[in-house]
């Protein structure tokens, strides 16, 4: 099996825990791997007990508490956080997200030990993308987009 295949295999991993996201407008799934070992998936979502229908729909509002990104655990987050191991286990690992870490879920990445991540498509904020990738790089971690370096 190849890299890309590999990559593909386990981002429908990444596609299909998207799919469990309350999120109306924006699912997102990661699967972190390590060894050929699927150690966690996670998608975003409400923490655990937060009721689904009192998260507001809108992310655009500048007031905290109506905007629904205020709740939101990312997925690469909850997968980090839903992996039952060791930290440990996470040194040298590679997430697969549906879309590319934002700067706060690059800090954490980094902070696990992940030296790489794969993701399908572009986060749109571009301020924090931009500086995902400043992070990325400066922490040695590979940043691939599905199919571009295989």
């Amino acid at each position: 099996m190849t890299q890309l295949e590999k990559d593909i295999f386990y981002m429908e991993f990444a596609k299909h825990s998207a799919s469990k996201s309350k999120d109306p407008k924006t699912k997102v799934g990661s699967c972190l791997v390590n060894d050929k070992r699927l150690l966690s998936i996670g998608y975003n979502g409400a923490p655990r007990g937060f009721p689904d229908e009192i998260i507001p729909r809108d992310s655009d509002s500048d007031i905290l508490l109506e905007n629904k990104n205020s709740y939101m655990v990312h997925s690469e987050l909850n997968a980090i956080l839903n992996y039952g191991g060791s930290l440990q286990d996470l040194q040298g690992a590679t997430l697969y997200v549906t879309i590319s870490p934002c700067h706060e879920c690059a800090k954490v990445i980094i902070q696990v030990g992940i030296k790489r991540v794969v993701y399908l498509e572009e986060y749109h904020r571009s301020k924090t993308w931009e500086m995902s990738k400043f992070l990325f790089k400066l922490a040695g971690v590979k940043l691939e987009r599905l199919g571009d370096n295989n």
